[in-house]
């Protein structure tokens, strides 16, 4: 049962591996495909919102010079890289990391679309702390002059508050439009 469950686990998780959008001239050793995807969101006036997919579900929304990154993941890890972590023996560390190779190239294609992320990012919006989600934030971060909040869940904030200076985060949980609550 449980090696059922470990496989079911990665046949969901492989969902993420691949299509990182706009990511052209990818490294030959990279195993990720290139989608090129942007479209135009909404004009009011002169103002253009344009949104850029990311991958794994992650989007790059812009309007005036200004933009918010959404679950900006570009590490994207093979499937046997992901089992050998996840089946490695208790107390050995895990061999899942960020790569600031994919990640440069990830940025790099969003800003020849957008011009300079340096000063352009506003906010990073994480949707939970998988590792797809929440890898490479702390590497995104690092490489903005403009330091952005980062939104993420509390155990987020547990992961990146060694990471990435506490003042930039925020957790999304004090915000909630909705309350969670225990039912008998």
């Amino acid at each position: 049962m449980k090696y059922l469950t470990l496989a079911l686990v990665f046949i969901l998780l492989s969902g993420c591996f691949q299509h990182p959008g706009k990511l052209s001239q990818l490294p030959e050793n990279s195993n990720l495909q290139s989608t090129n995807f942007s479209m135009e969101l909404s004009k009011n006036g002169s103002s253009t919102l344009t949104a850029q997919y990311l991958g794994c579900g992650g989007l790059y929304l812009q309007q005036n010079g200004a933009g918010i990154m959404f679950d900006p993941f570009f590490s994207h890890q093979g499937i046997g890289k992901l089992a050998k972590s996840v089946l490695s023996k208790q107390g050995r560390k895990r061999s899942v990391k960020s790569d600031s190779l994919m990640v440069a190239f990830g940025l790099q294609t969003i800003e020849k679309e957008t011009g300079s992320l340096a000063g352009q990012v506003e906010a990073i919006f994480t949707a939970h702390s998988h590792y797809d989600h929440l890898l490479d934030v702390p590497a995104v971060f690092s490489r903005l002059q403009k330091r952005p909040t980062v939104y993420v869940s509390e155990s987020g904030y547990n992961i990146c508050c060694n990471v990435i200076e506490r003042t930039n985060l925020e957790v999304l949980e004090k915000h909630m439009s909705t309350q969670e609550t225990a039912r008998p």
